[in-house]
Formats: structure tokens, C-alpha cells, sequence
């Protein structure tokens, strides 16, 4: 995350894991498909989401290309024959299953999809969380908030295939690779695997990254 984005106090780390959490009139449920959604701040929220094995291998037979989050403001918005408006998308990396979203405006209703746009960029909507109401802060009242994102990038041979922990990461053309991971554990574990494009050779790296929890004063 960036310099600017909330940290996640002791009581909601657990909340990080979608399963069997119930929040804001949302519940995550184990080997189903679905996403939720947290204020966390007057500026960011958080989601959180799970796409199951069956959801996956439909997107694939529908030609989904990339994962993708989006946020929509829903204020004064009845979904049954309204339509939402889209403020904010973000691709993501299907090793990413939650990250934070920027709030545009305060004292206004959000809801959060996640699904896969095809090659034609057809919308596939996989699963919408519960509404959830972004409230403004007093004035008086001093804040201040930081947190870390995890940047892992790297380079192979051009037409090589890159997975971690056995999901593939988009490689570019000219072999390099990145992917961005919200860092809300005190030890993250990667193993990242690099196949030749004769697929028969391949190279492993175990990347192990850690933090201390931070310090307030």
C-alpha cells in the first residue's frame, strides 16, 4: 500500500481472511464466491473476496482475461432497475484476494464487485457485497494513518511463464513481471516459479518477508 493508506488495527486482521466472517450484513463462506466490503476511513475502504474453482472455470469458458475490482457509489440508488455508478476499477492479480479501494466522497453508500472482463471487454460479474456507508470525520478530531504494500517484480526469459504459489502472473513482452500485495501479516511466504517457453526447464525462488507491528507514540 502506499504511504497514505490506513493500517489494519489488531481486531480486523482476522477479518483479512474472507472465511466464515460475517461483516456488515456480509458472510463469507467457505468454497463459495463472494466479496465484502469495510470502511476503514473517511479515504479508503477495504475488500475482501473469494472466487471459487467453479467460478474460475466459468470465467475461463466465458474468455475471461483479467480479474478486475470495482466500486461503485449506490447512494439514494435502489439496485433492483438503477444502475450503479462505477467510480473506481482496479486489475488484480489473481494470487490477490483483497486489497484497499480510494473513497472519492464521504457520507455516501458503496458496494464492491469482483469478476473478469472477457477479450471483447464484456463485463462478468462474479459477486457484489452488501452495501456499506463511508462516514466523514469531525473536524476536531486528529488522525494519522500508514501502512506498507508489498512490491514483488522480476525478470525471465521472454515467453517464459512466471505462477506464484501456483497462480500464473502476467509476464510482459519483454520477460518482466510485477505484482502488488496488500502486506497485513506479519510473515508473507512465496514461492515463485519461472517455466522456459520449451517448457523444460524451470527455476524456483523462496521469498520469505516480514514486518513488525507498528508503533504508535
Amino acid at each position: 500500500m502506499s504511504s497514505s493508506e490506513p493500517d489494519l488495527d489488531e481486531a480486523d486482521t482476522a477479518w483479512d481472511r474472507i472465511y466464515g466472517i460475517h461483516h456488515q450484513g456480509g458472510t463469507g463462506v467457505p468454497g463459495e464466491s463472494n466479496i465484502l466490503l469495510a470502511s476503514r476511513t473517511p479515504k479508503w475502504a477495504y475488500a475482501s473476496w473469494n472466487i471459487s474453482a467453479d467460478s474460475r472455470e466459468a470465467m475461463q469458458h466465458l474468455g475471461a482475461t483479467q480479474l478486475v475490482l470495482r466500486l461503485y457509489d449506490v447512494t439514494n440508488v435502489d439496485l433492483s432497475y438503477q444502475d450503479a455508478k462505477l467510480v473506481q476499477q482496479y486489475e488484480c492479480e489473481t494470487t490477490v484476494s483483497h486489497r484497499y479501494v480510494a473513497i472519492p466522497n464521504t457520507d455516501r453508500d458503496y458496494i464492491a464487485e469482483i469478476g473478469y472482463l472477457t477479450t471483447d471487454k464484456e463485463w462478468s460479474l462474479i459477486s457484489r457485497s452488501p452495501i456499506v456507508r463511508v462516514f466523514s470525520r469531525p473536524h476536531k478530531d486528529f488522525w494519522f494513518e500508514a501502512d506498507a504494500e508489498l512490491i514483488i517484480h522480476g525478470a525471465t526469459e521472454p515467453g517464459s511463464t512466471v505462477t506464484i504459489e501456483g497462480e500464473n502472473i502476467k509476464v510482459k513482452q519483454d520477460g518482466t513481471f510485477h505484482l502488488r500485495v496488500p502486506f497485513t501479516e506479519s510473515t508473507i511466504n512465496y514461492l515463485i516459479t519461472a517455466v522456459a517457453p520449451n517448457s523444460e526447464e524451470a527455476k524456483t525462488i523462496h521469498m520469505q518477508f516480514s514486518q513488525k507491528e507498528p508503533k504508535n507514540s
